[in-house]
């Protein structure tokens, strides 16, 4: 936890500084995208095995949860990577996934939705797609 914490501090820092880069940014994205889906498919684990003190210490995979640690989230990748540039080499060099976020839509069950972003058809019966985060290519 310190180390978070001296990360976000770092990343205030430089933001404050503005010498953090468009370069750095994209980097933090696609960063971000790495380890946040690595997270996505431990959390299941995770929270099976989380104290009895702190049962909701790993949070589910949502877009709300996403939406409401996005700024958390990018001070956090933001100053990792400035403190730890070895480890983000490692991870930059891994391919990002697309991440999709679907949400129980009791007024859209049984219809077939469609992804904006895609235009792909879902048709399970009780998800209508949310959110479709994919890669740009940029970095």
């Amino acid at each position: 936890m310190i180390d978070l914490m001296k990360a976000r501090l770092e990343a205030v820092a430089r933001l404050k500084a503005k010498e953090v880069t468009d370069d750095e940014f994209c980097q933090a994205r696609h960063a971000h995208l790495v380890t946040y889906a690595e997270y996505a498919m431990q959390q299941p684990i995770l929270a099976a095995h989380a104290p009895a003190a702190t049962p909701d210490m790993y949070m589910p995979v949502t877009a709300e949860t996403a939406l409401i640690n996005s700024c958390g989230n990018l001070l956090t990748i933001l100053g990792l990577t400035a403190l730890h540039p070895d480890q983000t080499a490692r991870i930059t060099a891994m391919p990002a996934p697309p991440i999709a976020f679907a949400t129980i839509n009791p007024a859209h069950q049984g219809r077939a939705q469609t992804c904006e972003p895609c235009g792909r058809a879902d048709r399970r019966s009780d998800v209508l797609v949310a959110v479709t985060v994919g890669v740009t290519g940029r970095r």
